[in-house]
């Protein structure tokens, strides 16, 4: 069996003529006729270094050029092989989203018609820092709100704290920065400061929130916020009517925090007062 199909094979390649052996022709799919389908020249390789393209052989001397402004906007300085391996120039590739580093702390909802925001924000910002004993009750007493009910009356059924009240908070407890930029929000939050933000509401009123992120390739900004189903949410920051952006750096080596941190009955610790 062996020897006749030696013999066979042999019958056959002998039926072949050289050119036949360089040369395929494309399938009949679809029923074309042989003469129909174009002839395919596979050329023999050329190993003396021109890469003029003609037998689809190249030795590296001289890469293929590649088109920078495919897509427009976009330059790899004519690299055909950039850093990431990608055919984008990898110099403009937008960065990735920015969020606060670890695990962050829930942030209590509010009824729509309280004062309370400017607590929760604060609570908000000691609970993510890590700073031990400092809870709400103790932001509503340096407010003046020495008990469970005057903080009822005052952030609850009451217009909360004013504005100046509010920076005084901020510069007697943390250390911070005024911002202005979603640039700025993004060096801050990539170094683990938190933003406070105040925004003008629709009826004119302040509310206190917290930046926690951003995607400055988007201009989206995800905050914990005191109004918001499940305590954060993400919008664009164009869509923000901003009147301060304080980055929060750190937290004060005061009598202020020695005082409100090392105090006990705490009695405001959870979401709501009672």
């Amino acid at each position: 069996m062996r020897n006749s199909n030696v013999v066979e094979l042999n019958s056959t390649l002998e039926l072949l003529n050289e050119s036949e052996l360089y040369s395929f022709k494309g399938g009949l799919a679809g029923g074309q006729s042989e003469t129909e389908i174009p002839e395919v020249i596979i050329p023999a390789p050329d190993h003396g270094g021109n890469d003029d393209g003609d037998g689809g052989f190249d030795d590296g001397s001289n890469p293929p050029g590649w088109n920078d402004d495919d897509p427009p906007g976009w330059n790899d300085n004519d690299d055909p092989f950039p850093p990431d391996g990608g055919g984008i120039d990898d110099n403009n590739t937008p960065p990735p989203p920015n969020n606060l580093p670890g695990t962050l702390p829930a942030m209590c909802q509010q009824d729509p018609d309280s004062g309370s925001c400017a607590v929760r924000a604060l609570d908000w910002v000691g609970k993510y820092l890590g700073v031990s004993g400092l809870n709400k009750d103790d932001f509503a007493e340096f407010f003046g709100a020495k008990t469970p009910a005057e903080a009822f009356n005052t952030f609850e059924i009451g217009p909360g704290t004013t504005p100046s009240q509010y920076h005084t908070a901020i510069n007697s407890f943390f250390t911070s920065t005024n911002i202005s930029s979603p640039t700025d929000i993004n060096i801050h939050v990539g170094q683990g400061h938190p933003v406070l933000t105040t925004l003008i509401m629709p009826d004119g009123g302040l509310h206190a929130t917290v930046i926690t992120g951003i995607d400055v390739s988007t201009g989206m900004v995800t905050m914990a916020n005191s109004l918001a189903g499940g305590g954060f949410e993400t919008v664009a920051f164009s869509s923000l009517n901003i009147a301060g952006l304080n980055a929060i750096t750190g937290v004060q080596n005061n009598s202020v925090v020695t005082k409100y941190t090392s105090d006990t009955g705490d009695w405001w610790t959870h979401c709501s007062i009672y």
